[in-house]
C-alpha cells in the first residue's frame, strides 16, 4: 500500500496511525509512527532590544532570531547576521554576528538623539532581513561648563524687582541638547 502524508506547516513531531482494513488479525494491521519534521531555511528576523529606552552612551541588548516563512524557529549555527542603525550610527558589541541554535546576542550604543531601530540582514543575502522596535535616545547628563547671563545685572532690593538670567546651551558629553 501506498499512502502520501502531509505534515503540518508547524515544525516538529508529527505522529502518524495507520491501519489495513483487509483482514483479521486486526491488531496486526495497526502500525504507528513519528514523521519529524524540520525547519526550512532562514526567510527572516525577529530583532528585540532588552529595552525600548536608553540614556545617550548606555548600552542595551539586542537579539536576533531566524525564522522560516512559516515561522519556524530555525536551528543554525553558521549564519553571519550583519547589524546596522536606522537612522544613524550604532556602536555593536560584536558585528556581524553568527547565529547559535538560530539565536545571536550583542550590545548596541548609541550616542546621540533621538531614536534609532536595529536592523538585521544576513551577510551575503542582504534580502533576508529584520527590523526591530523603536528605541528613544534620551541625553546623558550634562557635561563641561554651564554659563548664565542676567538681564539686567543689577536690579533694586525691593521685592518685586526681577532678573532674567540666561545660560547658555546645555549639552551632555556626546554634544545632545
Amino acid at each position: 500500500a501506498l499512502v502520501t502524508f502531509t505534515t503540518s506547516l508547524t515544525a516538529g513531531a508529527n505522529g502518524v496511525n495507520a491501519q489495513i482494513l483487509d483482514g483479521a488479525p486486526m491488531a496486526l494491521e495497526r502500525v504507528t509512527f513519528t514523521v519529524n519534521t524540520v525547519a526550512g531555511g532562514i526567510a527572516y528576523y525577529t530583532v528585540q532590544m532588552d529595552q525600548t529606552t536608553v540614556t545617550a552612551g548606555l548600552t542595551r541588548i539586542v537579539t536576533v532570531s531566524a525564522f522560516d516563512s512559516n515561522d519556524n524557529p530555525v536551528d543554525d549555527n553558521v549564519t553571519q547576521v550583519d547589524l546596522s542603525g536606522e537612522p544613524g550610527a550604532l556602536i555593536f558589541g560584536t558585528n556581524p554576528v553568527t547565529l547559535s541554535n538560530g539565536d545571536a546576542e550583542t550590545t548596541v550604543q548609541a550616542n546621540l538623539v533621538p531614536n534609532y531601530r536595529v536592523r538585521a540582514r544576513t551577510v551575503g543575502s542582504p534580502g533576508i532581513t529584520g527590523l526591530g522596535p523603536q528605541v528613544t535616545v534620551t541625553p546623558a547628563d550634562p557635561a563641561g561648563t554651564i554659563t548664565g547671563t542676567p538681564n539686567p545685572t543689577t536690579i533694586t532690593a525691593n521685592g518685586i524687582s526681577t532678573s532674567t538670567i540666561t545660560s547658555s546651551i546645555i549639552v551632555d558629553a556626546f554634544g545632545n541638547q
